[in-house]
């Protein structure tokens, strides 16, 4: 554990680079999926929503959700170019 005592989680990463995390992208996608079908994802739209506070409250901006394989794609691609990993 003392080798690994320093690093750092990807999702960690994400919210210090501002960058929308695994969690942000999976659960408003789930949102944005169930609303198109006539459903409601309550769980995770509330885990968006406490997501959006927590990242306001600390002075990053909202949650962007990303509804499309395409701009998940563009995202992964802009995040790897401008970091070197995802």
């Amino acid at each position: 554990l003392r080798a690994t005592a320093a690093n750092q989680s990807s999702m960690l990463a994400d919210v210090i680079r501002n960058v929308p995390t695994e969690v942000d992208v999976l659960n408003g996608t789930i949102v944005q999926m169930a609303k198109k079908v006539g459903t409601s994802a309550p769980l995770n739209r509330s885990i968006v929503s406490r997501l959006s506070r927590l990242q306001q409250k600390r002075g990053f901006s909202t949650i962007r959700i990303i509804s499309s394989t395409k701009e998940m794609m563009e995202a992964r691609r802009a995040i790897t170019t401008s970091v070197g990993f995802v």
